[in-house]
Parts: structure tokens; sequence; C-alpha cells
């Protein structure tokens, strides 16, 4: 979620820690660019202030609005329309933001369902972009511009992101059609805890840490274009929403960017393995409600073994030889491949 001493949720009303990329949780000059410190300015408790990142900019044709998470401009569902989002946010302003760093109001987000049995596809948030406090190209800090098409996400696929905690960082795609369990914090460092379940997501190797939710996850090549939408981890692995439902959850939006000669089409599938990819997905969907029934597992995806081979990934709390012991073998003909994730929180 937003940043927290030791990487939970939030900052308590301390200064706070040293980060890798200080840059990005500085006051950026006007007009600022994205892939730095923000938040709700009303995200603040008795004892916490809570900060992530403002991640990218979208456009309906007509208007500009940064995107970042549900819960890092609307407070996990609590917010009202027009609320205030600041440039740096709350935890790199000593929890207190004069309106002067304010750069744009919260305008939609889609409401994340914690009932049993629900399930989410995105956690997402647009705020509309206060005229000249947001690079109308939408750059991002270390980046650049970034290709407005976006890509699919594929096992192995090269991606760098931008945000607040972690600045610039690298990494890959591990899993695809991930169904995660996600633990988030309902108040800032305060109130109970609830746990989300998302379907349909994209798992990526360690790029992360607290306060990076909302940063967008990009092809590491020199179009920049999107794949993923950041919100969750842990201290092993990085969740990210697929970024064309992004898009598609907000109203048919679209990202702010050029268009990449030799950018790859939206949606464009793997050729290569798309009946594997299609047989893998259709085994793992038939079994995951079976598998997430074992206590101390928080998810699967498919991803691939050392040979290329598609597998069942099946994402673990913990190492206890008695879980482990739990996962089969196989998932119907496909081999499975036990992970310890830890828990997965919303970054």
């Amino acid at each position: 979620m937003q940043l927290r001493i030791l990487f939970a949720a939030c900052v308590a009303l301390l200064a706070p820690s040293a980060a890798l990329g200080a840059n990005h949780q500085t006051y950026q000059t006007r007009p600022i660019q994205l892939g730095t410190s923000g938040g709700n300015v009303n995200d603040i408790s008795h004892a916490f202030c809570c900060s992530g990142t403002l991640g990218s900019l979208v456009t309906n044709g007509s208007t500009q609005y940064i995107l970042s998470n549900n819960h890092v401009l609307a407070r996990v569902n609590q917010a009202a329309t027009g609320e205030a989002v600041s440039q740096p946010g709350l935890v790199d302003l000593s929890c207190s933001v004069p309106p002067a760093d304010y750069v744009a109001n919260l305008t939609r987000f889609v409401p994340i369902d914690f009932s049993r049995g629900a399930t989410n596809t995105v956690d997402c948030a647009i705020a509309q972009v206060i005229a000249g406090d947001v690079d109308p190209n939408g750059t991002i800090l270390d980046i650049g511009t970034i290709s407005s098409i976006v890509a699919t996400a594929t096992v192995g696929l090269a991606v760098e992101k931008s945000g607040r905690t972690t600045a610039v960082t690298t990494g890959s795609v591990t899993g695809v059609n991930a169904t995660v369990s996600v633990q988030y914090q309902l108040g800032c460092g305060s109130g109970r805890k609830a746990t989300a379940t998302f379907v349909n997501q994209v798992v990526f190797t360690n790029i992360s840490g607290g306060g990076d939710s909302g940063s967008l996850i990009l092809t590491n090549s020199s179009c920049h274009q999107p794949v993923a939408l950041l919100f969750a981890g842990s201290s092993s692995t990085t969740i990210g929403n697929p970024a064309g439902a992004v898009l598609s959850a907000l109203g048919g939006l679209n990202f702010v960017g050029g268009q990449c000669a030799n950018a790859a089409p939206s949606f464009q599938p793997d050729p290569a393995n798309d009946v594997a990819l299609r047989h893998g997905i259709e085994v793992q969907n038939r079994n995951t409600a079976r598998l997430m029934q074992i206590q101390g597992v928080v998810g699967t995806a498919i991803g691939k073994d050392e040979t290329g081979r598609y597998v069942v990934q099946v994402f673990l709390e913990n190492d206890a030889p008695g879980l482990r012991g739990q996962i089969p073998a196989f998932t119907e003909d496909l081999n499975t491949r036990p992970i310890v994730t830890g828990t997965i929180e919303a970054y």
C-alpha cells in the first residue's frame, strides 16, 4: 500500500527513512513529471499519514487525469469526488500539505469489493489535473515519455517502472492470469485489515517497495509501452493490474504518449505459445478454487519452468513443510510449482 516504516502501509508521524530514489520523493517543479510521491491529502490518521505514487497520465480525449490506485487516491473506497491530490505526498511533507502542493482532484475510482466470494480485477483511480501542474506530455521521471499503445504481458517480458520509493527498477513478467489474495489496511495505519481477491493479474519479479503503488509498469524498451498498474506485492514479488483492464474499467481512457513505430499492437497474442498458454490457463482456472482452499495458499498463476514449459504456480504464505506437502506435484497434466511469496499486501 502506501509507505510505512518497515514497508507496510503508511508512514508514522516521524521523519521518513532514507530512500533509494530521493528525487522521486521531493517537490517537483511545476508542471510535475509522474512516477513521483503523491496521494490524497486526507489520507491521514491520528498517528500515521499515507502516500503512494502518481503513476502516469491518461486522457479521455479532452481532459487529462493522473492515474494511480484506489488505495492511493481514494483512501480504499472512502474518498469523495473532488478531494485534493498533492505532490509530493503527505509522507514527504511531514504529514502536512499546503494547498500550493495540490496538483489534481479525485475524479473517479473503481470500488474494491472485500465481500466473501467477490473478485476484483483492478485497484485504480483517476484525478483530474489542475491546469499547469502536470506535464501534459505525461513524462515519467527518469524514464521519459511513453507509448500510448498497451502491451500484453507475456511470461519473460522485460519491464521497468518508476516509483516513489525504489525509483526506477527493472525486472520481468513471471506469471499471468494470476488469482491472488491481497491484504489491505482499511485506514491509514489504523483500522481493521481486510483481504480482497483479484483475478487476471500479472506477476513480476520484485521491482517495488511500500509506497510504489500506483506506478505504471512499462516494457523495458525504447517504446516504454504500458503493461500493468502496480498495486501490491511482497518481499519477493510484485503484482499489477493489466493496463488494458485498467483503461476499460475507468471508461475507455487512453494513456498520454506517442505512437512508437515499432510498438506491438494492443493485446497481441503470443503466437509461439498460444495453444499451450490457453491450455495452461484453462487448467489453472479449473483448479484455482481448490488450491486456494488450502490454508496458507495466497494465489495461483501461469508461469514457465527452466525448459520454457508452462506450469501452474502456487503462491505460499510461508515455507512450512506441512504447507508444501499439501501442494500436488501436478495439476491435471501440468507441473505445479510452489513459490513462497509471503503475504501479498497492497503497497
